[in-house]
């Protein structure tokens, strides 16, 4: 992290004073190339996962909303600057598709997992039910006294009251 602010301080004092217009073009255009970039493992993992994790859905939104603002004041600027507009719709766009991609997937995945859940319980309870009918001695683990019939022993028991 110190070393990648060290060059971003050694490239402003590199740059400014040439004011050469092609270089601040280059890092205006290269910005909007590493943010677009930055959100690519996001978005394969969202792809092979079917949902939205590993990510704050609060930050996402305030970044976006950072964005929105951002070019709101380009806009009402005397001259627009194309190039900061241009990475400002970059991060609209790729952090709405995460946060479109949340409420869509997020509650399909939820049931997805809800629905495993429930078969893999359904699986169990029907494995279970098969074990107590196919054995008669699991029956003795569960047996009952019904009105002096004692299942355990198989014999009639008078009442004694």
């Amino acid at each position: 992290m110190l070393t990648i602010g060290a060059l971003e301080v050694g490239m402003v004092f590199a740059i400014r004073p040439s004011m050469n217009r092609r270089a601040i073009e280059f890092f205006g255009i290269f910005t909007s190339v590493v943010i677009a970039a930055g959100l690519l493992p996001q978005y394969w993992e969202i792809i092979e996962r079917k949902e939205v994790v590993g990510i704050s859905l609060p930050f996402i939104t305030i970044d976006l909303l950072g964005a929105v603002f951002s070019l709101l004041s380009l806009i009402f600027r005397p001259k627009f600057d194309t190039i900061a507009g241009v990475a400002y719709i970059v991060v609209i766009v790729m952090d709405s598709i995460v946060v479109t991609a949340a409420f869509i997937l997020n509650p399909r995945a939820h049931k997805r997992r809800q629905r495993e859940v429930d078969s893999t319980l359904t699986t169990e309870t029907r494995e279970m039910t098969a074990t107590v009918t196919e054995s008669p001695d699991s029956l003795a683990l569960h047996s009952t006294t019904h009105e002096g019939y004692d299942t355990r022993r198989g014999s009639c028991e008078s009442k004694r009251h």
